[in-house]
């Protein structure tokens, strides 16, 4: 079973700003877990936000995309910066 991927406003405009070759890691990496969601390649820096039960971000880089998986959706909520991301989220 695979998951729809859904881009949140905020996460569209973040990865607007973000350098092509980041944007296509990105990409690829979301389709990835997008096709395998129980089990994501092990290549990827793919772990669930403790204490939000359905939250997840990606590590590429420098970079983190914060996550939301349902069932059926793969809501793509941010990205940017790791140090950005997670002073915002706390």
């Amino acid at each position: 079973m695979s998951l729809d991927v859904e881009w949140h406003a905020q996460a569209i405009d973040a990865a607007a700003m973000l350098p092509i070759e980041v944007k296509r890691m990105v990409r690829d990496s979301l389709e990835m877990i997008a096709r395998h969601p129980e089990h994501p390649p092990q290549h990827l820096d793919w772990k669930p936000i403790r204490g939000t039960g359905t939250g997840y971000r990606l590590a590429i880089g420098d970079y983190r995309v914060i996550c939301h998986k349902t069932d059926t959706k793969l809501r793509v909520l941010d990205i940017g910066p790791g140090h950005e991301l997670y002073r915002r989220y706390r």
